[in-house]
């Protein structure tokens, strides 16, 4: 195998795991008790008062990670599904010429690697880059929160130009199309929005019979009133 196609597998488990922090991040900020992270801020814990900065300013964050997600994803699309392509069209194209070497089933089995590659990378994004950072990132929001606060507060001062040049843009837009009040604050709507959003879904500490305190995910099963 080429070192170059090798090279762009990495790349492949790079981008899921860097979708994994920015998507881990966000839950673990936004979930993380004010009161926890205040106690700890009191006792001098530096990264802790970081995280108190990320709270009082969460456009700080959710620009950061919005920015990273998006472009991580589509980097994911782009260089994910043709690499596996790649690696993955010559067994399958070979298990195909079984029934014939024709033009039409070598397509055949060009599409069909297309589409295990699809598949793959979806999995691969979607459980490893979606599902399991957001479980861990919510029953373990103290810790990660403190983890990650400086990486994304330094990441945030890096991005500022391209976090600026794409509200900007954005606003543009809403101006183009006759939305000038939206133009003016649309971009402070959206983070709060992302804030009411990610605190709904999440349900106040909650007691057990030894006094143990634990928090859940509103799902829209408990909001029906069903139990799972």
């Amino acid at each position: 195998m080429e070192m170059e196609l090798v090279g762009k597998l990495f790349l492949i488990v790079f981008l899921v795991v860097a979708n994994a922090f920015f998507v881990g991040s966000e839950i673990a900020l936004t979930s993380a008790r004010r009161s926890r992270i205040k106690q700890l801020a009191s006792t001098g814990n530096k990264s802790a008062r970081m995280v108190q900065v990320l709270h009082d300013e969460p456009e700080r964050f959710y620009s950061v990670t919005q920015i990273g997600i998006t472009l991580v994803s589509l980097a994911l699309g782009a260089i994910g599904i043709v690499t596996l392509t790649q690696v993955l069209d010559p067994p399958i194209l070979a298990a195909f010429m079984v029934f014939g070497d024709s033009e039409q089933i070598q397509n055949w089995g060009h599409t069909f690697s297309y589409i295990v590659a699809f598949v793959v990378i979806s999995f691969m994004y979607v459980v490893g880059g979606e599902l399991a950072p957001k479980v861990l990132a919510f029953h373990q929001a103290v810790p990660i929160s403190l983890y990650v606060a400086r990486t994304i507060n330094w990441m945030h001062t890096v991005m500022r130009p391209v976090i600026l040049v794409m509200n900007q843009a954005s606003s543009g837009l809403l101006w183009v199309f006759g939305q000038r009040d939206l133009a003016e604050s649309g971009v402070q709507i959206t983070i709060r929005c992302s804030v009411d959003l990610s605190a709904s879904l999440i349900s106040e500490p909650r007691s057990d019979a030894d006094g143990n305190s634990s928090r859940s995910l509103n799902t829209g099963r408990n909001r029906f009133g069903m139990t799972p």
